[in-house]
């Protein structure tokens, strides 16, 4: 037997401390009221950045959402790729964490 063990570095992103979900006029996302911004974001940003718990792995965040998503499309709608939202949901976190929303 060999001493090669495997390590895999699990993920769960979190909402970054100080934010909370914001609506201004007609626009929805993300306020910090220590510093006074508004972050826009799409609805779909907003759902995945409430789905970042710190809980979750990212692959269950991806996962939820895309189950969300499928659950709630029209009927009328081609058949959606379960696959294809994850992927676009990984990006959303990527994209979350890039601008500091997300730790």
């Amino acid at each position: 037997m060999s001493g090669f063990s495997l390590f895999v570095m699990v993920f769960k992103p979190k909402k970054r401390g100080g934010l909370v979900p914001a609506k201004n006029e007609e626009k929805i996302g993300l306020a910090d009221k220590e510093k006074l911004k508004f972050f826009e974001l799409n609805e779909a940003y907003l759902n995945v950045w409430v789905l970042c718990d710190g809980v979750k792995t990212d692959d269950e965040v991806c996962g939820e959402f895309a189950d969300y998503l499928l659950s709630n499309a029209p009927k009328s709608k081609k058949k959606i790729d379960k696959n294809k939202l994850v992927i676009e949901a990984k990006e959303i976190i990527k994209k979350l964490l890039k601008f500091n929303l997300l730790e």
